[in-house]
C-alpha cells in the first residue's frame, strides 16, 4: 500500500476512534444541506453523528447534475471539533475529501485531498448554521499542493 493511500484511512480511522472513546449520553444525529462555492457549486446532502458538544464525525455527498453532461461529484468524510458556546461555536475539522471534474469522460479527474475546515457554527434548538473554508492537501500532484479551493456554508436538522 502506498503512503498516499495509507494517511486518509489512518486519519479516517483516527477520527472515528477519538469519537468513540468519547462517546456520553449527549449523542445526536443530524442531516445536513450544503451549499459550497468552489471550482464548481456543489449542492450535498450530509450525515453527522455527533457522540457529545464537541467531537462529530460526518459524511456528504455532493451530487451536481448538469442535463445531457453527466455527474461530477464529490464525497467527504471526515471529524469535527466544536469548542465551547452557548449559541455561536467555533470548530476545526478535518475530511477525506474525494472530487470527480469535470463530466466530461475523457476529461474527468479524479482528485483525492485531505480537507482542513476551520469555521463557526450556530445553534438554535434544532437547527445549525454552519459556515467553514475548506483548506485542501491535495494526494495526487497539484500546481499547489496545500490551497483554500472553497466556502461552505450549511444547514442542519437535528433528527
Amino acid at each position: 500500500m502506498k503512503c498516499k493511500t495509507r494517511i486518509p484511512l489512518l486519519l479516517v480511522f483516527l477520527f472515528f476512534v477519538t469519537g468513540f472513546v468519547s462517546a456520553g449520553n449527549t449523542s445526536y444525529n443530524r442531516m445536513k444541506f450544503s451549499f459550497t462555492l468552489s471550482g464548481h457549486m456543489l449542492f450535498g446532502l450530509g450525515y453527522e453523528y455527533g457522540f457529545d458538544e464537541h467531537h462529530a464525525v460526518n459524511l456528504t455527498v455532493f451530487p451536481l447534475l448538469i442535463p445531457g453532461k453527466g455527474l461530477p461529484y464529490a464525497l467527504s468524510a471526515g471529524y469535527d471539533y466544536y469548542f465551547k458556546g452557548e449559541n455561536w461555536k467555533p470548530k476545526i475539522g478535518a475530511a477525506f475529501t474525494l472530487l470527480v471534474s469535470p463530466p466530461d469522460p475523457d476529461k474527468r479527474k479524479t482528485m483525492p485531498m485531505i480537507v482542513f475546515t476551520p469555521g463557526i457554527q450556530y445553534l438554535s434548538q434544532k437547527d445549525s448554521f454552519l459556515s467553514q473554508i475548506w483548506v485542501a492537501w491535495f494526494l495526487k500532484k497539484a500546481r499547489f499542493p496545500v490551497a483554500p479551493i472553497g466556502l461552505e456554508f450549511l444547514y442542519g436538522r437535528e433528527m
